[in-house]
């Protein structure tokens, strides 16, 4: 990009600020339009932003980037709040340590594996591109989040449970209506 580490890591810092922001924004667009319609909302707007940024980071103009970086931090947050009470609610009671363990697991092995596989393509496909091959990190990006996407349609369930007292509550009511 033609820029310093000082420029970069102030690209990044305005990332996790935005993050940081929309960290409590995130979680009332879960409650208000549901935890997976949340997750579709993330992951479809990462891959909007990113897909915009593989061609603005072509342009190596900080500013662009920078401006787009606020909404990559509004999406991953919104990710990032809405997956636990999903994952959560799917799994049986007494078993969400178990799941978050799981969870937590491929989380992990992303943060692994992922780094390994760019590194792939940036042989198979950037080789003989020299630094211009970093470009090649954010139709990456978008591939990964495409999956994610699709993914994210297997999903059934993963809205709030009813605590006992309100399913019985609700039981009730079903029965005085029947």
């Amino acid at each position: 990009l033609g820029i310093g580490d000082q420029q970069a890591g102030q690209l990044l810092l305005i990332y996790t600020a935005s993050m940081i922001l929309s960290a409590f924004i995130s979680g009332m667009i879960g409650q208000k339009l549901g935890r997976r319609k949340a997750l579709r909302l993330g992951t479809t707007g990462l891959i909007v932003v990113m897909s915009l940024l593989a061609f603005v980071v072509t342009l190596k103009q900080p500013l662009w980037i920078a401006v787009l970086f606020v909404p990559v931090g509004f999406f991953w947050m919104t990710v990032i709040v809405n997956i636990f009470p999903v994952l959560w609610s799917l799994s049986p009671r007494s078993d969400e340590g178990a799941y978050t363990g799981i969870y937590y697991s491929f989380n992990q092995a992303a943060y692994v594996f992922g780094p390994i596989l760019m590194g792939l393509v940036f042989d198979v496909i950037g080789s003989g591109m020299g630094t211009d091959r970093y470009f090649l990190m954010f139709p990456f990006i978008v591939f990964c989040e495409s999956c994610a996407f699709v993914l994210l349609y297997g999903v059934k369930g993963g809205e709030e449970r009813l605590s006992e007292a309100e399913f019985e509550a609700l039981r009730e009511k079903l029965v005085e209506a029947d």
